[in-house]
């Protein structure tokens, strides 16, 4: 059987008449979509087989606020929030057990308008915002503790087992993953006369990415022949026979912290040369910097030279992108 459910509602009105609104609206769906475990050997493996429950959840919830300052000015903010929840991915088929998905995704978005006069427009945006991925055993409480590798962290892990029909593979490993953008800016300026049309602007973002992971220290027996097994019982996993690869330790914990910032900048002018004929030109500029590692240095990072890197001859700096068009009204 499977069941899809969705509900929500959404609210919105003034605060202040012809001055001040807000509008807010939340959402969930759960989905319970059973998996199944065949692996065609019930007489080895049938303590795993069946059809086990798996219930998926999505929820949203937005709220914004918008004002009228004053007869030339205006301004907004909004939130925006998503919490999805997957549990058992992977699991089915000839595979008990997978991994624990929850991934937490939010962004403060805030702007603000500005008319000056009858030639010039300012409109300025900025947003705050980020995900998170949290991921380990079927079952096991998700470690949200980063960069912290205790044995309480261990407890959870087990040895995965796999056979011709059938694998027990619960994920080895608890990820911790976070991708903020805080901040993202930018601003828009226009300036409009009888024959030009001219906006310039620029904006950053910092898209930083920071993560950690363990790895597999139990490791992954894998055997030649299908044979009873309960990862319970440790007298049947005593008698085990016929293994053919032994994965006894991947790598061990790792840290990874990549930043990332992302420059932009632009000017072009919808200049109207004749009545009916109007040209368009245009230049942009963009650099993403510490993307490429440049900022590393041998000494500092690394206990061996590298002879074939040069961190200094990295990077991508001559991102120039000229604008030409024309429009001619026959």
């Amino acid at each position: 059987d499977t069941s899809r459910h969705q509900f929500g509602g959404a609210l919105g009105g003034p605060v202040i008449r012809d001055r001040l609104h807000f509008f807010i609206a939340a959402e969930q769906t759960s989905e319970d979509e059973p998996y199944r475990v065949q692996t065609g050997r019930a007489d080895f493996y049938g303590k795993y087989e069946g059809v086990f429950p798996d219930t998926r959840r999505d929820r949203l919830f937005f709220v914004r606020g918008d004002m009228q300052l004053n007869g030339s000015q205006n301004a907004f903010a909004r939130w925006a929030y998503q919490g999805n929840w997957n549990p058992c991915e992977g699991c089915g088929g000839a595979a008990y057990q997978g991994s624990d998905t929850y991934i937490p995704r939010a962004a403060l978005v805030a702007g603000h308008t500005w008319v000056m006069g009858t030639r010039y427009l300012n409109e300025f945006r900025f947003q705050w915002g980020g995900q998170s991925q949290y991921q380990g055993p079927t079952g096991a409480p998700l470690w949200k503790d980063y960069q912290n590798f205790g044995p309480e962290r261990f407890q959870y892990l087990q040895v995965q087992y796999q056979f011709p029909s059938f694998s027990y593979s619960p994920v080895t490993a608890f990820f911790v993953h976070h991708a903020p953008v805080k901040p993202e800016i930018r601003n828009d300026f226009s300036i409009s006369t009888s024959g030009h049309n001219i906006k310039l602007g620029g904006a950053y973002q910092n898209l930083t990415l920071s993560e950690d992971a363990q790895g597999n220290p139990l490791g992954t027996w894998e055997f030649a022949n299908d044979q009873i097994f309960d990862h319970e019982n440790p007298a049947v996993i005593a008698n085990l026979r016929g293994p053919v690869n032994q994965f006894t330790a991947s790598f061990p914990p790792l840290i990874r912290h990549q930043p990332h910032g992302y420059y932009q900048a632009y000017v072009q002018d919808d200049w109207r040369i004749l009545s009916n004929v109007t040209l368009n030109l245009g230049l942009r500029y963009e650099v993403e910097t510490k993307i490429w590692g440049e900022d590393r240095n041998n000494n500092t990072y690394y206990p061996r030279p590298l002879p074939f890197v040069d961190f200094g001859s990295r990077g991508d700096t001559n991102n120039w992108s000229p604008r030409v068009g024309l429009a001619w009204d026959v």
